[in-house]
């Protein structure tokens, strides 16, 4: 099999998939209950979003394996030359895939509403950060202990939560409504969670072994940081489908809400490895669950 299918496969991760394709759910689900509905549009959102996710996910194993795991390069040590090969591969299958994503995304927005200048914008908007992240994560390593940037918030919150949802659903309806990016703002907060939930489950893995009794300060104040945002996005969720008079129903996200504290509350309790690498794929099911009830319910 070929080096490049052997890097796709790899950075195929479903549990990465979760949170972004919420997104084009929760855009897509508020321009059905507009009257706009397109399967293949949908479909084909939801297949590029997996697309972008497997991008970022081909950056994140290039920067472990080529900048911060990485041993000086000798040009004379044996394997040298196969490692140069895996690493240019990798770097044109990133290049291939952001391409293919961008294209595909403009393309959308040409035969789905004709084209437009907000459509064009929000496009232009994901390719710049997309190009942002992988040129970082192709020349920086991670360092131990880091605290998460500004950059890096602000690009998950656009990336894979704020911008997606309104793509999702301006493609749709060729519009955007304050509504709508006020739900889509609270679908980027939320997106927040997996970037916490990764910071931590490196924090346990470098201050290892750790008593729940005694916790690191920095490991106290990412705990704060993901039950305030739960709490913020639950308030501000329920708070905007009153302002947007939508149905009751609606409310019954609050279901997912229990498995959204317990992600929270096990690590909490548990501070271990192995579990806190669990409790990223819980954190990425139950944010994907939350936005899916919201729109089940809507639509009931």
């Amino acid at each position: 099999m070929p080096v490049v299918i052997h890097l796709f496969l790899a950075a195929f991760q479903p549990r990465t998939f979760f949170l972004p394709c919420a997104a084009i759910i929760l855009g897509s689900g508020l321009a059905a209950l507009s009257g706009v509905v397109d399967g293949a549009l949908f479909v084909s959102l939801l297949m590029l979003t997996v697309l972008a996710q497997i991008t970022l996910n081909l950056a994140q194993d290039f920067q472990k394996a080529f900048i911060t795991h990485a041993p000086a390069f000798n040009a004379n040590k044996p394997g040298s030359n196969i490692r140069m090969a895996v690493r240019q591969q990798m770097l044109k299958l990133m290049l291939g895939c952001y391409f293919v994503l961008v294209m595909g995304l403009t393309l959308l927005c040409h035969f789905s509403i004709g084209g437009s200048v907000m459509g064009y914008a929000l496009i232009a908007i994901i390719a710049v950060l997309m190009l942002m992240i992988l040129r970082t994560k192709t020349q920086t390593g991670l360092t131990e202990n880091s605290s998460i940037s500004t950059s890096s918030i602000v690009c998950q919150f656009l990336l894979v939560g704020f911008t997606p949802a309104l793509v999702s659903y301006h493609l749709h309806t060729s519009g955007i409504t304050i509504h709508v990016a006020l739900f889509a703002a609270c679908c980027g907060l939320l997106s927040l969670l997996a970037l916490f939930s990764e910071q931590l489950c490196e924090q346990i893995r470098v201050n290892t072994p750790i008593s729940s009794d005694n916790l690191p300060a920095a490991m106290a104040k990412n705990i704060i940081w993901q039950k305030s945002i739960i709490i913020s996005v639950v308030v501000l969720t329920g708070g905007f489908i009153y302002l947007s008079d939508l149905p009751l129903l609606s409310g019954i996200f609050i279901l997912a809400l229990p498995s959204l504290i317990a992600t929270v509350a096990t690590i909490e309790h548990l501070p271990e490895e192995d579990i806190a690498e669990s409790q990223k794929t819980k954190v990425a099911i139950a944010g994907f669950a939350f936005w899916v009830l919201f729109i089940v319910g809507m639509m009931l």
